[in-house]
């Protein structure tokens, strides 16, 4: 699958990562109230879905002009496609 998010990064994904086991717990560990832990979940979410490769590229598209990838812009741009994902995994209804 195809995506493309708002800021113009673009990454193929395979959609049933959101139904591998792996990836509900990890989804589920970062529930917690632990910032670490929840630190932690993000990068191994984001290595699930877009692999290591996919990862370095993302994180060369967020990257300040000092060189920087700020985790608030990495989990942004994670959660939207994991969103987009998910709505595309959603059955379509017959009217």
């Amino acid at each position: 699958m195809n995506i493309q998010t708002k800021s113009g990064f673009e990454c193929q994904v395979r959609p049933e990562t959101l139904s591998d086991f792996r990836f509900l717990r990890q989804l589920r560990d970062m529930k917690g109230s632990d910032p670490t832990q929840n630190i932690v979940g993000m990068v191994d979410m984001a290595e699930m879905v877009l692999g290591e490769d996919g990862v370095e590229r993302l994180l060369e598209h967020v990257k300040t002009e000092e060189g920087f990838a700020p985790a608030e812009k990495v989990a942004a741009e994670v959660g939207e496609i994991i969103s987009i994902m998910a709505e595309a995994s959603k059955p379509v209804k017959n009217c």
